[in-house]
């Protein structure tokens, strides 16, 4: 019974990382898609 119960509580852990490690990657990618693309212009020598 106490086997049982352990293994549930290891499974129930393992699910939990599980979902939390994709909801991770899945912020991340709403995150970087939603940030602004800046486009570098060429660098220029000059002075004031």
């Amino acid at each position: 019974m106490q086997m049982e119960s352990k293994k549930k509580l290891w499974r129930g852990f393992a699910l939990f990382l599980l979902a939390m490690l994709i909801m991770t990657y899945v912020s991340r990618m709403v995150y970087v898609s939603q940030m602004p693309r800046i486009r570098w212009a060429n660098p220029v020598a000059s002075s004031i």
